[in-house]
């Protein structure tokens, strides 16, 4: 990971010396600069993370330097440093756009938590840009790709929590897309134009998990030389993503249901409590009763969290979104090639729809990207992994189907078998629609009011499947 940039920027050379060799002390990469004009100069032809400026200086000042930064490098932060008798507009200066002030004179360990804080917040500021160009408020729930029943009622679901501030438990299998839920959830929130922020509880140690959320202050273990702000102080007023709920320490849940229920919280080593405005999201791939069952996890912990249940169907619960989550993974993969695009064989469409799909959106999207970068402009059968062929088989062609032609219908003494004389007429019907379409599944689907995806079924649950497999 490359070093964070920063500026210092300072007429004074002891200040800018100091401040400049205390930061790169911290592994930052340091840049000094003895006024705005020059400072503007350095900002204007590189990228930096970080600008820490003096207000009175000759020429242009910090207010004015830090108005020009937010026009060039609007992500880039800012502190301001200040005299006791400039602290009036140092404060002002954070009205601006400035990150945080100092007051001169000032310790390192403050230098420090205020640069790694200011830093923390940038990155998730820039995350959140992004999550704005794809979440854009004016397109809604457009980045969920759909046409399923079942999909549609979690898009509903969706629509409703973003305009609450209620909890909400995102349940589903790994790969259904949960984290994307999540964002969808918070761009389409009045919490949108602040930050979005996740911790992965699978992921992290216990510690740490306690550390991401709250925080700690100076002194609060061996090495604390500084205090850290956690994830609730920084998302101030906008949303945390707790990933993985159901393996979170059973003391960090206690923590946790007190800030549910007092929007309050104490950072490791202090019993002073701070308060923030987080909207609190959390994420399982294991069901609602799954987890209340578990005896690890506080049923406290639940209620608070399940105020709104939204539950992801898997990709095999949602087989008609198949086709066009396809499609739309091979043009997004597919408009990175230098050539016109790339086509798909109907028969790996038919394997798609036949599949399991285990790893469920994100096995179909990995797949499909694999497929893409390696086909040279058509994706065929020959083209999947073994293991896509054993499980589905490729269907055979037209002229070797064993359709019997339509019965006439009559009640005799003895009685008839109506379930043989309707699966007669349903597979002469198909086998009509397959003759008029030469095999095209998507028409004859069509002609027979059916989802692509039921036909391929009742073709497969016809037997007409080759399981032999090519090596």
């Amino acid at each position: 990971m490359p070093l964070a940039r920063v500026l210092v920027v300072d007429d004074e050379p002891t200040y800018r010396s100091s401040v400049s060799r205390c930061l790169t002390n911290q592994s930052y990469q340091v840049t000094a600069a003895e006024n705005g004009e020059k400072a503007l100069e350095l900002i204007s032809s590189g990228r930096f993370d970080l600008v820490i400026s003096d207000i009175k200086m000759p020429g242009m000042s910090g207010i004015d330097l830090l108005s020009k930064i937010t026009e060039i490098s609007p992500s880039t932060a800012s502190i301001i440093m200040t005299a006791y008798a400039t602290i009036d507009t140092a404060i002002e200066a954070t009205k601006l756009g400035a990150f945080h002030y100092l007051v001169k004179p000032f310790n390192v360990d403050e230098l420090v938590q205020l640069a790694t804080r200011a830093i923390e917040h940038k990155k998730l500021k820039e995350e959140n840009i992004y999550l704005k160009k794809q979440f854009n408020k004016n397109t809604g729930v457009s980045n969920i790709i759909f046409k399923s029943k079942a999909m549609q009622e979690v898009v509903d679901l969706v629509k409703k929590a973003a305009d609450v501030t209620s909890n909400v438990l995102i349940t589903g299998e790994d790969g259904t897309g949960k984290t994307l839920v999540a964002k969808t959830i918070h761009s389409m929130s009045d919490r949108s134009k602040k930050l979005f922020a996740t911790v992965d509880c699978s992921s992290v140690s216990s510690d740490n998990i306690e550390i991401e959320l709250f925080g700690y202050v100076k002194g609060a273990f061996p090495g604390a030389i500084s205090s850290k702000a956690g994830l609730l102080e920084i998302a101030d007023g906008g949303t945390v993503l707790i990933d993985n709920i159901h393996e979170m320490p059973q003391g960090i849940q206690t923590k946790m249901i007190n800030f549910l229920s007092s929007s309050t919280y104490c950072p490791v080593g202090t019993s002073r409590p701070l308060s923030s405005d987080v909207r609190i999201l959390a994420a399982s791939s294991r069901s609602v009763d799954a987890i209340s069952n578990d005896t690890r996890i506080k049923k406290d912990l639940v209620y608070r969290l399940n105020v709104i249940p939204v539950h992801l169907p898997s990709l095999r619960e949602r087989k008609d979104d198949i086709e066009i989550l396809t499609m739309h993974f091979i043009n997004t993969y597919g408009s990175k090639r230098s050539n016109s695009g790339v086509d798909i064989e109907e028969a790996v469409m038919d394997a798609f729809l036949l599949y399991n799909w285990p790893g469920n959106v994100a096995e179909l999207k990995g797949l499909v990207e694999r497929l893409v970068t390696l086909s040279g402009g058509e994706i065929k059968v020959s083209d999947l992994p073994r293991k896509y062929l054993e499980e589905t088989g490729t269907l055979i062609s037209t002229e070797d189907l064993n359709f019997v032609s339509s019965p006439s219908i009559m009640v005799t003494e003895s009685g008839v078998d109506l379930n043989n004389i309707i699966k007669d007429i349903e597979d002469n019907l198909i086998k009509q629609a397959l003759d008029m379409t030469s095999w095209n599944k998507n028409r004859a689907a069509k002609l027979l009011g059916l989802n692509r995806t039921t036909l391929v079924e009742k073709l497969r649950k016809r037997g007409l499947i080759n399981t032999r497999i090519k090596d």
